[in-house]
């Protein structure tokens, strides 16, 4: 389980960063503004993700090795 836990974080994180760079894509596409802002969001958002993932991982390993 600890191994599936370790490769599933990983991928769940890749899979959301190409699902919001490619929907972010899409809407640059549409609407041809080359503002930063939404670069910048998009960024953040990953950041976020990815953080949050990563303690939740964290929580969930905890749980699981202690109980």
């Amino acid at each position: 389980m600890r191994y599936l836990a370790q490769l599933l974080v990983p991928a769940l994180i890749v899979v959301v960063v190409v699902y919001l760079l490619a929907n972010t894509k899409r809407g640059q596409d549409e609407t041809r503004d080359s503002s930063s802002s939404s670069d910048n969001g998009t960024f953040v958002l990953i950041l976020v993700v990815g953080a949050t993932v990563a303690v939740l991982a964290f929580f969930v390993m905890q749980a699981l090795l202690n109980g």
